[in-house]
C-alpha cells in the first residue's frame, strides 16, 4: 500500500509530521510505504527525515522519490492508495485536487469543496 505526499521538501509541507503520524502504522505493516515527491527546498530538513526514518528502523518503508514532472506524477497517482497533505498552511491545496481528480482519496487538514 502506498501513501503518497507531494510537494516541496520543507518544514511547511510537513513530510516529517506525516512520517511521525504514520510511524505506528508503518511499524505494524511491512507492506505499507510512505513515499514523498518534490524538490528539496530545505536540505537539512530532508536529512532529518532520512535520519528519523533510519532511527525508527523504517528506511525500507520511507522513500524520497525526488522531483517529478507531470507524466511521472500521473504514474505515481496511479500507484497511490491515498495522498496526504500535512502542510502548516495552504492557499488552495492543488495537490489534493489533483489526487481527487486521479481518483485517489486524500487526507488533508483543510476542508475541500463547497462550504
Amino acid at each position: 500500500m502506498l501513501v503518497l505526499q507531494v510537494g516541496p521538501v520543507c518544514e511547511n509541507k510537513g513530510q516529517m509530521r506525516t512520517l511521525k503520524a504514520l510511524t505506528p502504522l508503518l511499524k505494524g505493516h511491512d507492506n505499507l510505504v510512505f513515499a514523498y515527491v518534490g524538490a528539496v527546498v530545505e536540505g537539512d530538513y530532508q536529512n532529518t527525515i532520512e535520519d528519523t526514518a533510519q532511527d525508527l528502523g523504517l528506511e525500507a518503508q520511507v522513500r524520497y522519490l525526488g522531483a517529478a514532472g507531470p507524466e511521472e506524477m500521473n504514474r505515481l497517482y496511479g500507484l497511490a492508495h491515498i495522498t496526504v497533505l500535512s502542510s502548516k498552511y495552504e492557499g488552495f491545496p492543488l495537490v489534493t485536487a489533483e489526487s481527487l481528480a486521479a481518483g485517489v482519496p486524500a487526507a488533508t487538514p483543510f476542508p475541500i469543496g463547497p462550504g
